[in-house]
């Protein structure tokens, strides 16, 4: 807080808001039903990995192309060129290793934790190093690139299944079916949990939109 300014949480805000909305109005739920999914799930995992990377693509694309109208909805052009550079982020999450829901599936909690602290940790150091030395927004940008990053190898060293490019239609069916439930949820939620702060950072700007969703984020 004493090394970047309000209007930076801010900026970095509004990217996020970004990209949780296009990640949760298109949550397909597929690893919510796995995890939950009586016996032998293996036979659904190149499906449901192939879709994500189909929908990680999609999303980036999305993002990246839509930087600008989002900047401009916000009056904050200095938005779209970090909108971008996070939209990688999307990749990584769609194309790292679907396998890492057994780790809940079958109560891995320790695989868990190392999976998401590791990264948080990277996140965290990243970030505080870079704000010493470049004091801007984008010290937050690329820490949780980083998180991100590690995330993404973790997922692969940490379980052995290879997911290979596959979809059987009535894999994906099944999955569908189950899974568009997620989906309706996850917009209201989304309507729910989000809509402050896009109202928030619409109607007075910015910095604003800093402090309130650092404090938020600090009270939770």
């Amino acid at each position: 807080a004493r090394l970047l300014t309000p209007s930076d949480f801010g900026l970095i805000g509004i990217a996020m808001l970004a990209m949780s909305a296009v990640e949760m109005l298109s949550e397909t739920g597929f690893q919510t039903v796995l995890i939950q999914k009586k016996g032998n799930i293996r036979e659904f995992l190149d499906t449901a990995w192939t879709v994500a990377a189909i929908r990680a693509v999609i999303l980036f694309g999305l993002l990246f192309f839509t930087s600008p109208f989002i900047a401009n909805f916000f009056n904050s052009p200095q938005t779209s060129l970090i909108i971008k550079v996070i939209a990688i982020s999307t990749l990584l999450s769609g194309f790292g290793n679907v396998s890492i829901l057994y780790f809940q599936k079958e109560l891995q909690f320790h695989k868990q934790f190392i999976y998401e602290v590791t990264a948080n940790i990277v996140d965290l150091i990243v970030s505080i190093y870079l704000a010493f030395i470049l004091k801007s927004v984008w010290a937050l940008v690329w820490g949780g690139l980083a998180g991100h990053i590690i995330r993404f190898v973790i997922s692969y060293a940490i379980y052995p299944y290879r997911p290979r490019i596959r979809i059987e239609k009535e894999k994906l069916h099944e999955l569908f079916m189950f899974g568009r439930w997620i989906f309706g949820s996850s917009i209201v939620i989304f309507l729910v949990t989000q809509g402050d702060s896009i109202f928030l950072g619409k109607m007075l700007g910015i910095t604003a939109l800093g402090f309130y969703q650092m404090a938020f984020t600090l009270s939770n």
